[in-house]
């Protein structure tokens, strides 16, 4: 497999666990989960506990904590944040993400 976008929590002591390989993006603060990139699934297993997203995932999460904000302030259009998610799931590799 390939990697994953993945909603995970840091390790106990504030570090980023070593199956993520790219992290720490849209943060709920209710409950410290945050959204990053996990490695390549062949080098490194993830834990059972760890869940994987969708893109509509995705955009759900950014919508219901407020990361859908353009600079300005306003709230995105769904197209505006389609083509926002689309960029930064390009950026790290993984434009192909349902």
């Amino acid at each position: 497999m390939a990697k994953q976008l993945i909603r995970y929590l840091l390790e106990g002591n504030g570090t980023v666990p070593v199956f993520v390989e790219d992290g720490g993006y849209m943060i709920d603060t209710t409950t410290d989960e945050v959204v990053g990139v996990s490695v390549d699934e062949v080098t490194r297993n993830l834990p059972v506990s760890v869940f994987k997203l969708t893109r509509v995932q995705l955009k759900t999460r950014m919508q219901t904590l407020g990361h859908d904000q353009n600079k300005d302030g306003s709230t995105m259009t769904s197209v505006e944040l389609d083509t926002h998610i689309q960029a930064w799931l390009d950026a790290r590799g993984m434009g192909g993400l349902v």
